[in-house]
């Protein structure tokens, strides 16, 4: 979808293995890190 989608962005958070398809590297973000980590840090 995010390949498809003009706006879209996508956002990976996974602690120990990020992985974002090449196709839309440079619509993407990867947090290696605990998402409740990552939810009390914002």
């Amino acid at each position: 979808m995010t390949q498809n989608f003009r706006d879209a962005f996508y956002i990976c958070i996974n602690k120990g293995e990020v992985y974002i398809p090449a196709e839309i590297k440079n619509k993407s973000l990867g947090i290696d890190c605990d998402i409740g980590e990552v939810l009390k840090r914002m």
